[in-house]
């Protein structure tokens, strides 16, 4: 059980089937994070990787507010640039990449030096649905590099928009790894100091799902 305190003094509560799946993170170069909204993933996402063992790891966080893809390629080149300012020029320079660059895009990600495990982050990455070439969730996990690992957050969105799903690089966490069993609903309102009688927990299971 992960209980941890918010900075208004409420209860975080993550299960520990949630953590567990957090957890595989670090063995993949790419990670989405699919559920609608309100389901919790950034803040999952963040206070996992606010915990320990990832607490000395550089954590970089880009939120798509909806710009154009263009405007959202330059950010993110320019917060990649704390870790390779070369490679994330390059990247760049490249612009929004097409169909016909994502091997160029592979090219440069595996030439890129990050000596220090990095988490990178976009969030609301279903803003850009349309906007990419089918691979490129392939093509960011080819990267090559154990200390390198995107983070995709994403609300549900056509299938066609994930080409690299199913790949062995890439890690899917979808909503089921969210809901709360019985157990853990138990435990969440032990962390808030309140001790459920199994008549009303078996009315909150029922009522809230």
């Amino acid at each position: 059980m992960q209980r941890t305190k918010a900075r208004d003094s409420t209860v975080l509560y993550l299960s520990e089937r949630l953590r567990a799946q957090l957890d595989r993170i670090r063995s993949y170069p790419v990670t989405i994070v699919e559920a609608p909204s309100g389901f919790g993933k950034t803040t999952a996402v963040t206070a996992y990787l606010h915990a320990a063992p990832q607490r000395d790891a550089r954590v970089l966080w880009y939120t798509a507010m909806g710009e154009s893809g263009r405007k959202a390629w330059s950010g993110i080149c320019e917060l990649a640039s704390r870790i390779d300012p070369a490679c994330a020029d390059r990247l760049l320079r490249l612009g929004l990449p097409t169909q016909d660059q994502l091997s160029e895009v592979v090219s440069l990600l595996r030439d890129m030096h990050c000596d220090q495990e990095t988490f990178f982050v976009v969030d609301n990455f279903q803003h850009y649905q349309g906007m990419l070439p089918n691979g490129f969730v392939n093509a960011f996990s080819s990267h090559d590099h154990p200390n390198f690992h995107v983070i995709l957050l994403t609300r549900q969105i056509e299938a066609d928009g994930y080409a690299a799903a199913a790949s062995r690089l890439v890690l899917k966490l979808t909503s089921d790894v969210f809901f709360f069993n019985r157990e853990d609903v138990r435990a969440y309102f032990q962390c808030a100091g309140i001790q459920l009688p199994s008549d009303e927990l078996d009315r909150i299971m029922r009522t809230t799902e």
